[in-house]
């Protein structure tokens, strides 16, 4: 059986599922799970799979024992629903280092909620199995202390609103650009993605070429020089290695949906949360805008259940971000026009000198929050003020927003970022730039009306083109606009794409 199907696992609740694995070809295979059972037999590569109807959840264990010459029964299965926590290192940031983490790890921890880390592996061509296991994350303190703090306290929050249990597996890599999750079909799939297979096209053709001379030359004199020396008693030197494959790199494009995402794809689940960005940050910013959504398209085409929630973290502050940041941010917006998304925000607990803020906390019940909406249905405020429209009248530039949960007010984080602090009386709306026609972009005057709407005026503009929020790496402390729910303004432009890049 793949990895991904062990004991303690937690399989997805009201959705049909799949379950495969390998056996002798023409094996007869029978499978009984929570009172289904099913029959099939392995193809002639040794392949089989059957499909279930949906089970309901259930904190009590379920049968699932699978029989053919021999017999596997997994224990403690549970069925609730499966998240997949994928990114690069502000993802993979485990629990024990986050600040918070102490304090998660000594408290009581519902032994429903599971983990599943995915060991990392990059590889050229798609792979069939992962290496990993479940945890109960109650008992499991090493595989707990390891596990991502953002993934942890996301399930965690889970798991607390919607009473199911909560299978959490992470696949994650730090410094890994969106590219390197995608799959080469999702990457070719439009004209804007598909020069990036270019280089891995012809690094396969490299790769072939190789082999077929390994093959056919290089391996059979080597194992003639070697039958000689067993006569003759004269080494000839060690045995050549294997032409080694480009998809060993962790930066090469489809490596990490090779060997991390594909041999997951038939697992059901609720669906994924996302924190990466940075890696793309520093290389292309404005193509992000394509590659983001190209990825989630892919996943969703590739495990076949529909346009399944994707929620994703957008860039924290950080004043040492090298690239372009904030056109980054933007990318990760405008990627909320994917149908079935949600964007949680980490603007106001970043860390001005630490590319890895340690409140993973916030982060985690923020995107939990969003899932609630986008994922359960819940009616709820799950984003921060959202720009909705801008009215030009006059020197003026009148901005509506959404999401603004009874209104819009100044504020800031508290010092430990755990709540929010609203500001005095008359405090200055900050973090709004203004431009004209000549596209220079100046600080603007911010006034907060009624009906979810700000006024911005700048001396230096007489006629406003454009508006721009928190458009800087590290936009903290100006930017103090949120929402009555104390979620902070997503920053945004409403120059053309792409923006301008200083």
């Amino acid at each position: 059986m793949p990895a991904v199907f062990g004991d303690h696992m937690v399989l997805q609740r009201e959705l049909p599922l799949k379950v495969w694995g390998w056996a002798d070809p023409g094996e007869a295979v029978s499978v009984a799970l929570a009172g289904q059972s099913a029959k099939t037999q392995a193809d002639s590569d040794g392949q089989w799979e059957l499909r279930f109807e949906p089970l309901v959840a259930s904190f009590d264990p379920v049968e699932f024992k699978i029989s053919g010459k021999n017999t596997i029964a997994f224990e403690d299965v549970l069925v609730g629903d499966v998240w997949l926590c994928s990114g690069q290192s502000n993802m993979v940031f485990e629990l024990r280092r986050s600040l918070h983490g102490k304090a998660a790890m000594s408290e009581e921890i519902d032994p429903s909620i599971r983990s599943f880390y995915v060991k990392r592996h990059p590889a050229i061509d798609p792979m069939d199995d992962v290496e990993g296991h479940w945890a109960v994350s109650a008992n499991d303190v090493k595989a707990l202390a390891g596990f991502s703090a953002v993934g942890f306290y996301f399930g965690r929050e889970i798991q607390r609103t919607q009473n199911v249990p909560v299978g959490l597996i992470g696949s994650n890599w730090g410094g890994t650009r969106s590219q390197s999750w995608t799959s080469l079909e999702g990457l070719q799939a439009s004209p804007e993605t598909s020069p990036y297979t270019d280089g891995l096209l012809e690094k396969k053709a490299q790769i072939s070429k190789r082999m077929k001379v390994y093959e056919a030359k290089t391996l059979p004199e080597w194992q003639k020089a070697l039958d000689a020396w067993k006569s003759e008693q004269d080494p000839k030197g060690p045995k050549p290695q294997k032409p080694k494959s480009p998809g060993g790199s962790h930066h090469f494009v489809t490596s990490l949906y090779n060997g991390m995402i594909h041999p997951l794809t038939g697992f059901a689940m609720k669906g994924a949360i996302w924190y990466q960005g940075e890696a793309n940050a520093k290389q292309n910013a404005v193509e992000y805008a394509s590659l983001f959504p190209a990825l989630i398209r892919d996943w969703r085409q590739q495990w076949g259940q529909g346009d399944f929630p994707f929620i994703f973290v957008q860039l924290a502050g950080f004043k040492n971000g090298k690239g372009d940041w904030p056109v980054l941010r933007e990318a990760q917006r405008r990627t909320l026009s994917v149908p079935n998304t949600a964007m949680a925000m980490a603007l106001d607990v970043g860390e001005e000198t630490d590319i890895h803020p340690k409140n993973k906390l916030v982060v985690g019940e923020r995107l939990a929050l969003a899932a609630r909406q986008v994922a359960y249905g819940e009616d709820l405020t799950y984003s921060g003020p959202s720009f909705e429209s801008m009215e030009v009248k006059g020197p003026r530039a009148l901005v509506t927003f959404d999401h603004t949960d009874g209104g819009l007010m100044v504020g800031t984080i508290s010092e430990d970022a755990t709540h929010f602090i609203a500001a005095a009386s008359g405090t200055e709306v900050q973090g709004f730039e203004l431009a004209g026609e000549e596209g220079v972009f100046y600080p603007a005057q911010a006034r907060i009306l009624k009906n979810n709407k700000v006024e911005l005026t700048s001396e230096q503009v007489d006629k406003p083109l454009a508006v721009r929020y928190a458009w800087s790496a590290w936009p903290e402390p100006s930017a103090n606009l949120y929402n009555q729910a104390g979620l902070p303004t997503v920053p945004f432009t409403t120059e053309a794409w792409p923006p301008i890049v200083e």
